[in-house]
């Protein structure tokens, strides 16, 4: 090795290592891609679509439906009654029927000298039992009443004791305000009107009646067997009735305020009051005439309404009298959740008499998923509403 040389100068490659050493055709080891490739994501994007709400509600034409508050056959039923009461009174104020100028009784001299028309009834040999606070009369047909009276002032109150078959109690005191002056003795039918309506039912009236067992030996008759006058209504018809129980006997009369001439006629004095009373009752059931025909009207006139905005999802109820400005009752919110709901009730009544009617309505309403129902009014049908309202309809 001359100076200057490298050892390695001098050295010749091997064949030998060479074919030792494996030639690759590949990399040994490959490569690995730490980002893993997947068919699909890890996660789902999650959806950000907004639910429908009220937001989403699709504008529509506004609409509107109405109907009647009262019908046509609600309206007959209220006036046919009314006009059948209140005719035949009508009728007799201008005279046409129900004159007194014919006694509807017979003719009787009273205490203030003058004939009046009287008409009634009497029984006779009845038999009393008198207790602590009522009296028990019992008639020769069979029958019996309980009686129980209190005498105030110039007037009084008699009670009977009925069975009141819609109270639990049993019998109750049906009270009745009597006048024990009589209007045939200088006493004016003015006078008796005041007199009764002052009196003051006493409390008794309105408990159950308490039978205890009889004590008193001695027969008390009601207010002591003197007459008391009842039901003095003689200013509208010319009339008031006289009730009295004396010792074997029971007298009911039915006595005319008007004097009558021995051949039958009215007296001049009862015929200018008959006028006097004929021309206030023209203008009494005139008025009542006028008010109530206004009256009906103005129920025909009324209307519901109920109107759908079209521009945001809301009904309005409204209503409506004599084409005067709507009053607004209402406002209901509609969204995905509201539906027509459309049912009926059934209602049972059964009179004194023990007689039974059922009567069915219809009725709609608007539920909701998240809130309380809201009512609509009676007189629309399902059709009209569906067609305002734009929901389903659903019946349970």
């Amino acid at each position: 090795m001359t100076e200057g040389e490298n050892f390695w100068d001098t050295v010749e490659p091997s064949n030998k290592s060479d074919e030792n050493v494996p030639v690759l055709d590949e990399p040994l080891f490959e490569s690995v891609d730490t980002a893993p490739v997947l068919d699909e994501p890890l996660s789902k994007p999650v959806d950000t679509a907004p639910v429908p709400n009220e937001s989403d509600y699709i504008q529509r034409q506004p609409q509107e439906i109405s109907s009647k508050i009262v019908s046509r056959s609600t309206l007959a039923i209220i006036v046919i009654p009314i006009l059948l009461l209140t005719a035949p009174f009508a009728l007799a104020a201008i005279g046409i029927i129900g004159g007194q100028d014919e006694c509807w009784g017979s003719l009787e001299s009273l205490e203030d000298g003058k004939l009046h028309c009287v008409d009634g009834s009497e029984s006779s040999n009845l038999i009393y039992s008198s207790s602590e606070n009522h009296v028990s009369v019992t008639y020769t047909e069979g029958y019996s009443e309980i009686l129980r009276w209190e005498i105030i002032g110039d007037g009084g109150v008699i009670g009977f004791a009925y069975d009141d078959m819609d109270s639990d109690q049993g019998y109750t005191w049906d009270c009745l305000r009597v006048v024990t002056k009589s209007p045939f003795e200088n006493t004016s039918m003015t006078e008796v009107t005041q007199i009764e309506a002052s009196i003051v039912l006493p409390q008794w009236c309105y408990e159950t009646p308490n039978f205890p067992a009889n004590e008193s030996i001695e027969q008390v008759l009601p207010f002591n067997g003197s007459a008391v006058y009842l039901y003095p209504n003689g200013i509208t018809f010319g009339s008031i009735d006289l009730l009295q129980y004396s010792e074997d006997s029971s007298r009911y009369q039915m006595i005319s305020l008007h004097t009558y001439n021995e051949d039958g006629t009215l007296t001049e004095e009862s015929e200018d009051a008959k006028g006097s009373f004929g021309f206030v009752g023209i203008i009494m059931f005139l008025i009542f005439y006028l008010v109530g025909g206004f009256s009906i009207y103005l129920l025909s006139t009324g209307r519901n309404h109920l109107e759908h905005l079209g521009t945001e999802n809301t009904l309005v109820i409204s209503k409506s009298w004599r084409n005067k400005p709507r009053t607004t009752k209402s406002k209901i919110s509609l969204d995905s959740s509201s539906r027509l709901h459309s049912f009926t009730s059934t209602s049972t009544h059964t009179d004194s008499d023990g007689h039974t009617t059922t009567s069915t309505s219809h009725h709609h309403e608007i539920t909701h998923s998240n809130r309380a129902s809201d009512a609509l009014p009676d007189g629309f049908g399902a059709d009209d509403l569906l067609k305002v309202t734009g929901l389903e309809l659903v019946r349970y």
